[in-house]
C-alpha cells in the first residue's frame, strides 16, 4: 500500500502571536528553571565525597586515577573571566576519561578545548558557569570539540556536557565560530545549556554535527545520535546545524536566530520546543526521510520550516489533529515532558554516598558482592538522594529500589553489574538485576546517570524491571541511563562471545515496564555490543556474537512516556508493546543483530526457541529456512490500545556478520496485531521490505514508500489501526 511519506507536522503547534509556553512540570520541591541561580551555598555534587574508581583499570594506573576533577581547585582555572582558562580545562580533560567539574564563574576561552571518549563536562547546577570565548578567539573554530578525533563519530559514546552557559557575544558577529561540535552517537548527553550569541549574526552557530573532518585522523564524521534536550539558543546565524542519521530535539528554545535548525539526515523529531523572533524555524532541505514536529510554538518568525522537496504531496506542512489520551497530557493538550533532575535543591546533608556508610560497606570495585548492603542503604535513605560514585557495583540478586528513592551516579561511570549467580541463570524464569519498586508500589522512584550491565553470560538476567507508579507524571523516571551487554572490560561476555549465538545468551532482556508501572523514560540506549570498546589483550579476535533475548518490553497501561530511546542488536525484538495502553514514544532508534539474516549463524527465535515467553514472537509467520524473515522485529504492538509512536527508525546494515553487506537485508520491521488506537508518525527503515504488517497483512512496503537511505523507506503517518475499539 502506498502511504503518504516524508514530512509530518503535528499538534499541538501554535503560530505567531501565541504566547503560551509548552508545558513542562518540574519535580519535587523546586519549580525553578535549571538556569536560574538558587540560594544554595554549594551544589551538592561539588562538595560530596567523590571516592569513585575505574574498577577494571590496571595497577599502578588505578591507584593514581582521579575520576572527579575540579578545574579550579585541581587545575587552577581562572573563574573570574580575566585570564585564559582553556589550558587548565584541557589539562583536566587530558588523560583517562573523567568527570570534569566546572564551578560557578566566568571562564575565558582563548582557544578550543578537545574532549575524549568518556569525558563528562558538568557545571554547577545551582548557578551555571559561563564559558566565554575571548574577543580574539580563532576564526573557524569551535569552543568545545566533543567528538574524540581518534574514533569515528559512530564510536563516540559516553560523552556529556551539561549545566553550562556558553557565550560568544564578545566575538565579532561576522566571525565564523561555533560553540560545540557534537558529532557523537548513542549514550551521550547534551542538556541544560544556554548558548548566547550576537543577535542575527552571520558567523556564529550553537551546536554543529558534521559528516567530514579533514583535519582529523578519521575523515568521516558519520554519526548515530539520539537526543539533545533542554537547550536554549539566543542569537546567532544558526542555532543548530545537524548532519547525521537521526535526532530528537526536545525542549529546545530558539530566540533571535537567523535559522533555528538546519537539518540534514533521515529522521528528525522536534518536540516541546519554541521558535521566537527567528527568520526561519527549521530548514529541512537536507532531510530525506521524515521531520516530525509536535507540541511546539512559533512566535514572530518568517518561515516555520523550509521543506526538502516541496513539489511532492505527502502530508507536507499539513497540521494534523489527534485525540490524545488524557493519561499522557498536561491539561488535556501537550504531552508531559520533564527535564533531567539535578537535585540542585537538595543540601549536602540530604545526599547519601553509598560508599561512605561505615556499618554497611559498599566497594563498587567490580568484584565484591555489594547486594545486601546497597539494599539496606536504599531502605534507610528514603526521601534523600542516593549517590553512586564511579565504579562497578556487583550484585548476585535483585537490587530493590523502594518508593521515595532518587538514585544518581557519575554519568557513564557508575555501573550496576550482574555477577555470576544462580539467580540469573534460568532463562524461562528470569530475575531482575534491578527492580524499580515492587508491584503495587506508588511514589517517587528515579534513576539518573547510571549504567546496567552483566559480568558473565547470564540468560536469566533481566537488567531492569520497573514496577512502580507515581502520584503524578515524572515521579517515576529514568534519565541518561544505559544498558550495555558485552563490548567492555569487566565482563566475560567480552572474551567468551565470538563464536555462535547459542554460546552467548548473555541476558534475558534489557528493560521491562510491567503492568503496574507508570514511568517517564528519557535518553536510554539498550546496546548488545557489536564491537569491543576497550580493546586490550583480553579482547576476542573476532567481532562479538551476542544473543540478548529482548530489548524493551512495555506492558504498562496507565501512562508511559518514552523520549529519545534506542535499542540495538537484540535477538527477538527491540521494542514490544504487549497488552499496553496509554503510551507515547517520541523517537525510537534500532538496528537488527549483525549476525542475523542470510548466512546467519542461527535463525530467530533461536537461540531462545526453548525459552519463549507468551509475549515473545514465535516467527511462525516465516518459513522455516527464510533467514530474512527470521530476524528481530523492530517493534511489536500486540493486544494494545492508545499507543502513539513518533519518529521510529530501524537500520539494517549486515547479514551474517559485520562486513557482510546487503541490499535488501530483512523482510519485516513492525508487526501490529489485535490493537486499536495505534498511531505511527515518521517511521523510517533501511533495507527492510515490509515496513508495517497489521494482523498478518502487509500494509506498507518500502518499495512503494521510498526515502531515508538509498534502500530506505519512510511513511509520515500510519493510521490503519487508529480507530479506537
Amino acid at each position: 500500500m502506498k502511504l503518504l511519506a516524508w514530512l509530518t507536522i503535528l499538534p499541538s503547534l501554535a503560530l505567531a502571536g501565541d504566547i503560551a509556553a509548552p508545558h513542562q512540570i518540574p519535580l519535587g520541591i523546586s519549580s525553578l528553571s535549571d538556569q536560574t541561580p538558587i540560594s544554595q551555598s554549594n551544589y551538592w555534587y561539588e562538595t560530596v565525597n567523590h571516592n569513585g574508581e575505574a574498577s577494571f583499570m590496571r595497577p599502578p594506573c588505578k591507584s593514581a586515577y582521579q575520576v572527579f576533577r575540579n578545574v579550579v581547585t585541581d587545575f587552577g582555572a581562572d573563574k573570574t573571566g580575566n585570564a585564559d582558562a582553556s589550558t587548565a580545562i584541557q589539562m583536566a580533560i587530558d588523560g583517562q576519561p573523567a568527570i570534569v567539574y566546572i564551578p560557578s564563574g566566568i571562564y575565558q576561552m582563548a582557544k578550543s578545548i578537545q574532549m575524549r571518549l568518556g569525558t563528562v563536562l558538568i557545571g554547577d547546577a545551582t548557578n551555571p558557569p559561563t564559558i566565554k570565548a575571548a574577543a580574539n578567539f580563532p576564526n573557524g573554530q569551535h569552543i568545545i570539540y566533543a567528538k574524540d578525533p581518534v574514533q569515528p563519530g559512530t564510536n563516540n559514546f559516553y560523552i556529556a556536557i551539561k549545566n553550562l552557559i556558553i557565550d560568544s557575544t564578545n566575538v565579532d558577529k561576522a566571525t565564523t565560530i561555533s560553540h560545540i561540535d557534537w558529532t557523537v552517537s548513542q549514550a551521550t548527553q547534551l542538556t541544560n545549556i544556554v548558548f548566547n550569541m550576537p543577535d542575527f549574526s552571520t558567523g556564529h552557530a550553537g551546536v554543529t554535527v558534521a559528516l567530514n573532518y579533514p583535519p582529523f585522523p578519521d575523515p568521516s564524521g558519520f554519526n548515530s545520535g539520539i537526543i539533545l534536550n533542554d537547550l536554549t539558543f539566543n542569537g546567532g546565524a544558526n542555532g543548530m546545524i545537524l548532519n547525521g542519521q537521526q535526532f530528537v530535539l526536545k525542549g529546545m528554545r530558539f530566540n533571535r536566530c537567523n535559522a533555528g535548525i538546519r537539518a540534514n539526515g533521515f529522521n528528525f523529531v522536534v518536540h516541546n520546543s519554541s521558535f521566537t523572533d527567528c527568520t526561519t524555524g527549521i530548514d529541512a532541505h537536507g532531510v530525506s526521510g521524515s521531520l516530525t514536529v509536535l507540541d511546539t510554538i512559533a512566535t514572530n518568525i518568517g518561515t516555520l520550516y523550509a521543506p526538502s522537496r516541496p513539489e511532492k504531496q505527502f502530508v507536507d506542512g499539513e497540521f494534523l489533529t489527534e485525540e490524545r489520551s488524557s493519561a499522557l497530557t498536561v491539561d488535556g493538550n501537550n504531552y508531559f515532558t520533564m527535564k533531567p533532575p539535578t537535585y540542585r535543591e537538595f543540601p549536602i546533608d540530604q545526599v547519601v554516598n553509598v560508599k561512605t556508610i561505615t556499618n554497611l560497606p559498599v566497594q563498587g570495585d567490580g568484584s565484591t558482592d555489594d547486594t545486601a548492603n546497597i539494599n539496606s542503604i536504599l531502605l534507610q535513605s528514603v526521601g534523600k538522594v542516593v549517590y553512586f560514585p564511579a565504579g562497578t557495583y556487583m550484585v548476585t540478586d535483585s537490587l530493590i529500589i523502594p518508593p521515595g528513592s532518587r538514585i544518581i551516579g557519575d554519568a557513564f561511570a557508575s555501573a550496576i553489574s550482574a555477577a555470576s549467580s544462580s539467580k540469573f541463570l534460568t532463562p524461562n524464569a528470569p530475575t531482575a538485576m534491578v527492580k524499580l519498586g515492587s508491584p503495587g508500589d506508588v511514589g517517587v522512584g528515579q534513576i539518573i546517570d547510571m549504567l546496567f550491565t552483566v559480568s558473565d553470560v547470564l540468560p536469566g538476567c533481566k537488567l531492569l524491571e520497573v514496577n512502580m507508579a507515581g502520584n503524578q507524571p515524572g515521579d517515576v523516571g529514568i534519565w541518561n541511563s544505559h544498558f550495555r551487554v558485552g563490548g567492555a572490560a569487566g565482563s566475560k561476555v567480552k572474551t567468551a562471545c565470538s563464536t555462535t549465538p547459542d554460546q552467548c545468551m548473555a541476558a534475558w532482556g534489557m528493560i521491562h515496564l510491567t503492568n503496574t508501572s507508570s514511568a517517564y523514560v528519557e535518553n536510554i540506549w539498550g546496546w548488545t555490543a557489536d564491537h569491543d570498546l576497550d580493546g586490550g589483550p583480553d579482547s576476542a579476535p573476532n567481532p562479538p556474537v551476542i544473543a540478548v533475548g529482548r530489548g524493551a518490553l512495555i506492558e504498562a497501561t496507565t501512562g508511559t512516556w518514552l523520549v529519545g530511546t534506542a535499542m540495538e542488536h537484540n535477538t527477538l525484538y527491540q521494542y514490544n508493546f504487549n497488552a499496553a495502553a496509554n503510551t507515547c514514544s517520541v523517537f525510537q532508534q534500532s538496528e537488527t543483530p549483525y549476525w542475523q539474516g542470510t548466512e546467519a549463524f542461527q535463525l530467530a527465535p533461536a537461540p531462545w526457541t526453548d525459552f519463549l515467553m507468551p509475549s515473545d514472537p514465535t516467527f511462525n509467520n516465516c518459513e522455516s529456512e527464510n533467514a530474512q524473515c527470521r530476524m528481530a522485529w523492530f517493534e511489536l504492538v500486540n493486544d494494545s490500545h492508545d499507543i502513539v509512536l513518533y519518529g521510529g527508525c530501524v537500520w539494517v546494515f549486515f547479514n551474517g556478520g559485520v562486513g557482510h553487506s546487503c541490499d535488501i537485508c530483512q523482510q519485516n520491521a513492525i508487526g501490529i496485531s489485535k490493537s486499536t488506537g495505534t498511531f505511527l508518525y515518521g517511521t523510517n527503515v533501511k533495507a527492510i521490505e515490509n515496513i508495517i504488517i497489521s494482523d498478518g497483512v502487509d500494509i506498507a512496503l518500502r518499495s512503494e514508500n521510498d526515502g531515508s537511505f538509498a534502500t530506505g523507506g519512510v511513511i509520515a503517518a500510519y493510521l490503519y489501526n487508529s480507530i479506537r475499539g
